[in-house]
């Protein structure tokens, strides 16, 4: 493999992973009834975002190969803060069903906000409030999708 590619390769698969996706987000997407613009159907929406992930794919795949290499550093993420990242999804994987989006979000933004070097226990409670609250009235009564705010 030449110098130019390799040095672009990082760039070039991620590239080719959205390309991927969006072609199998697409396939996958294509027994839907689709609708039209006034009155969409199930499948309007995962297609409208499967063709422009292969189009931001795509874009990602040319400007690879136009710009400059990439520079990446040597500092990898600490064990302890991919193991709260984790925790944080299972978290709200575990409690959304038995307690409700609100205490979900809170627990899993709490958890997440530990994976930082800059922790503030205050602060990770006010984001945690905060981002819990908002989800709860852009989904529940903004949407008004059928989530349970506190399952008790």
């Amino acid at each position: 493999m030449s110098g130019y590619m390799k040095e672009r390769l990082p760039n070039l698969l991620s590239a080719v992973l959205s390309i991927a996706l969006g072609l199998f987000a697409l396939i996958q997407s294509r027994n839907y009834d689709v609708g039209e613009l006034r009155n969409m159907g199930p499948g309007y929406f995962p297609i409208i975002c499967a063709i422009a992930l292969i189009g931001l794919g795509v874009l990602l795949f040319i400007v690879s190969l136009q710009s400059p290499p990439s520079a990446f550093g040597d500092e990898r993420p600490s064990i302890k803060s991919v193991l709260l990242i984790g925790a944080s999804l299972l978290a709200f994987a575990i409690l959304i069903d038995d307690y409700g989006l609100f205490p979900a979000i809170f627990a899993a933004v709490l958890l997440s906000t530990f994976a930082s070097d800059n922790r503030n226990i205050l602060r990770s409670i006010l984001l945690s409030f905060l981002t819990a609250a908002g989800c709860v009235v852009i989904f529940v009564y903004l949407l008004a999708l059928p989530i349970k705010v506190f399952a008790l």
